[in-house]
């Protein structure tokens, strides 16, 4: 306690700054990964994938050999990712997994259409009248196959047509849009040299004290590693930093990971979006809005 001394920084410093930077952020690796292990959804993964490995191979080393291969991957991956700002050679794959988180989303759309009561009366009800006047269940079965696949493709072009719009209107000059300004900014992850999310952040149009969280997306393969979790924090750093009052955002209904999620991080909902038509009223779909409050956060924090 007599020998430490503080004081201000000097460019002798700068190596070691940059290794104790690394060491630490190294150090924490070990417990994310025991964190993530820690969970009884991934436990449950894990045995249930090593259990069936056993019955079909019928080999424990074999089996076990797997397991280790997921979690050194899981190890790796947290080891070695980190998120930057866009750059121009980001711009291409961005497009892409804009459109391909989107289209994810199709079948999902679909299935909620399909959960809705009044729907599944309707077609209950066609399917009826259809046997009943034609005498036909071929005939009966192929209209409702033709009634769901037109639901589809109407809402496959729907997810198209936005994506289409996004994509001339947002994130066509990227550069332009997000980082003209130091009240906005579009962040990629890279992890073994290669893209694997992504997230935009920009002043909210509803509120000029509120900064609007767009276009959070993680690669398949990266997901459930805590990736999308370190882009929400980050940019509440960064509407901290620029003394911001609030973070808003917006997931649809059927989002369920991705609310689950904003809860964890303590987004809280407060309103409903309800887009226009007829199809979106009887089966009750909607936009959730969540927000996170910043100056709330730091007064409890000062308390």
């Amino acid at each position: 306690m007599a020998n430490y001394f503080i004081r201000k920084f000097e460019e002798s410093d700068h190596h070691t700054v940059k290794e104790f930077y690394a060491r630490g952020l190294l150090e924490c690796v070990n417990r994310r990964v025991k964190h993530f292990l820690a969970s009884s959804i991934i436990q449950l993964f894990l045995v249930c994938t090593f259990a069936i490995l056993f019955v079909t191979t019928h080999t424990i080393l074999f089996s076990t050999f797997v397991i280790l291969q997921l979690c050194l991957r899981v190890k790796d991956i947290m080891a070695n990712y980190f998120i930057r700002k866009f750059e121009e050679s980001d711009h291409h794959t961005v497009k892409e997994f804009y459109a391909r988180g989107l289209l994810e989303y199709v079948n999902r759309r679909v299935k909620y259409f399909l959960a809705s009561s009044i729907i599944q009366l309707f077609l209950v009800c066609t399917f009826a009248i259809l046997f009943v006047t034609t005498h036909t269940i071929l005939f009966s079965t192929f209209v409702i196959l033709l009634l769901l696949a037109a639901e589809w493709i109407k809402c496959s072009l729907g997810f198209r047509w936005h994506i289409k719009k996004t994509i001339n209107e947002v994130l066509f000059n990227i550069r332009k849009t997000f980082l003209q300004s130091k009240d906005s900014c579009f962040y990629v992850v890279i992890c073994n040299n290669q893209l694997v999310g992504m997230y935009s952040i920009s002043p909210s149009k509803e509120e000029s004290s509120s900064l609007e969280l767009n276009h959070v997306y993680v690669k398949k393969g990266y997901r459930r590693l805590g990736i999308a979790r370190a882009l929400c924090l980050k940019a509440l750093d960064f509407a901290c930093a620029r003394k911001y009052r609030a973070v808003v955002l917006n997931t649809m209904c059927f989002q369920y990971e991705a609310q689950k999620l904003y809860e964890s991080i303590g987004f809280q909902r407060y309103g409903e979006i309800l887009p226009p038509g007829i199809i979106n009223r009887i089966i009750n779909f909607s936009l959730f809005q969540y927000r996170y409050d910043i100056c709330m956060d730091k007064e409890k924090s000062v308390s």
